[in-house]
């Protein structure tokens, strides 16, 4: 056990210069324009036939916090084990396409992922903003991922404070880079660490965090999420695997909308 720490935490050193895989070696950084508005540079926006990417996109946009009108969570249970998922975040602004923010082990040319390597310093950490079509879109569309996308209960000065405080970890992370790990600095207890800095009394320790698989579950037990439903009616109203692959060559961002807000949405 000594060891390991001293190899991981000592001899280890993270770094942004590797030969990274094609998707991971833009990264997205932010400037801070004024106290309301932000542009981020490299924004992620492939897109996907059902095996494969036809095109690697990015851009840069400024967006005014003021404008945030909505935050929704999206979890994708692994099916070999429900109790390991990928989580993200989905941000809707007024006048513009909503917006995604999440967290990946970092991998390099030709390297798979692996939870043993995660273990042992085998990935640095990637923080990317993307478009809803490109992140949600190549899990649903071309890995046949199931994906649900939960809106989330946040006043307003909690979506900003959200936001803000994702962009300058973003700038952190590009500045400073750590090792990804599978249980302690993984996509969903990094997502809570950012969540817990931007609001303090947001979320109380959850040993889940290193099995996010039930995430939503917490979130809903919090209140983030509409308690209306029961918890066995939650992931059914919420799937919105078919919908993306029915509509994702025409757009699948406002059919998410329009079906979740007349089901549920106040």
């Amino acid at each position: 056990m000594i060891s390991y720490f001293v190899y991981v935490y000592i001899i280890l050193k993270p770094s942004n210069d590797k030969a990274w895989e094609l998707e991971f070696q833009t990264p997205s950084t932010v400037e801070f324009i004024d106290e309301d508005r932000v542009k981020i540079n490299h924004i992620h926006d492939w897109e996907y036939t059902d095996e494969f990417q036809t095109s690697v996109r990015y851009f840069d946009e400024t967006y005014n916090m003021k404008n945030l009108r909505r935050v929704w969570f999206v979890l994708e249970p692994f099916s070999k084990w429900q109790a390991v998922a990928h989580t993200y975040f989905v941000f809707d602004f007024q006048y513009q396409e909503p917006i995604a923010f999440s967290i990946e082990a970092r991998r390099e040319v030709n390297e798979a992922y692996s939870g043993g390597a995660g273990l042992v310093g085998g990935y640095e950490l990637y923080y990317s903003w993307g478009t809803e079509r490109d992140f949600t879109g190549k899990r649903a569309y071309r890995d046949n991922a199931t994906l649900y996308m939960y809106p989330l209960k946040l006043s307003g000065s909690r979506m900003i404070n959200l936001f803000k405080t994702l962009a300058e970890e973003t700038n952190t992370l590009a500045d400073h880079p750590r090792f990804y790990n599978t249980l302690f600095d993984n996509c969903t207890n990094e997502l809570a660490k950012i969540v817990r800095k931007a609001n303090p009394a947001a979320l109380p320790w959850y040993s889940l965090y290193v099995l996010p698989g039930y995430a939503d579950y917490f979130l809903y037990d919090h209140g983030y999420i509409d308690t209306r439903l029961s918890k066995n009616e939650l992931r059914q109203m919420y799937n919105i695997t078919d919908i993306v692959r029915q509509n994702y060559k025409e757009g699948f961002s406002d059919a998410i909308r329009d079906v979740i807000s007349v089901a549920v949405l106040p």
